[in-house]
Order: C-alpha cells, then sequence, then structure tokens
C-alpha cells in the first residue's frame, strides 16, 4: 500500500516543508485510529464521546536500519478519549494496540 503524507519540518538547522510517500508492508492499514477506537468503544458498550490523537515520530538519519530508504525511528499515538473514566479509556487504547 502507497500512502502520500505531507510534512513540516522546524529544525535547528532549517526549517521546511515537503510531501513524502511511504509504502507499508503488507497486510498493514491506514485506517484512522480515532475511528477504530469509536469501533471499539462501541463493540465494547463504551460511550464516548470524542477521540483525539495527536502522532510525533523522530528521524535518527545516523540510526537508520536501511540505507535506501530513510524510515522513522519512533512513532508516538497519544490518545485523549472524552466521555468515559481513565481506565474505560485506557482499556479502548490497549484494545487498539492489539489490532
Amino acid at each position: 500500500m502507497q500512502v502520500s503524507i505531507r510534512l513540516f519540518a522546524g529544525l535547528r538547522e532549517r526549517a521546511g516543508t515537503g510531501a513524502r510517500g511511504l509504502e507499508l508492508p503488507d497486510g498493514a492499514t491506514a485506517d484512522p485510529a480515532p475511528r477504530t477506537l469509536h469501533v471499539i468503544a462501541r463493540d465494547q458498550s463504551v460511550p464516548i464521546t470524542r477521540v483525539g490523537l495527536t502522532v510525533t515520530g523522530t528521524v535518527d538519519r545516523g540510526n537508520q536500519p536501511r540505507t535506501d530508504v530513510t524510515l522513522f525511528n519512533t512513532v508516538r499515538l497519544r490518545f485523549t478519549v472524552g466521555g468515559t473514566d481513565a481506565a474505560q479509556a485506557a482499556a479502548l487504547v490497549e484494545g487498539f494496540k492489539r489490532r
């Protein structure tokens, strides 16, 4: 699956924007994470009112596992879930991690 993303970088050395393509491995999905969390909540009968998602990633060009492409070294997803308590929200995120 090919995915196109738009980037903005604000680095000490320079700032810029650009578009990058990336290839996901076979079996990967590009399903929006908030929608997936809503589906998990519905399946578990957990009422939620909203899902927010912040995605951050880092690229360390000096520590790349491949030489033919640049890969993210870390990617973090931070969910905010409204309409339920912290324990249920954490359980929903754990369910998302297992998918």
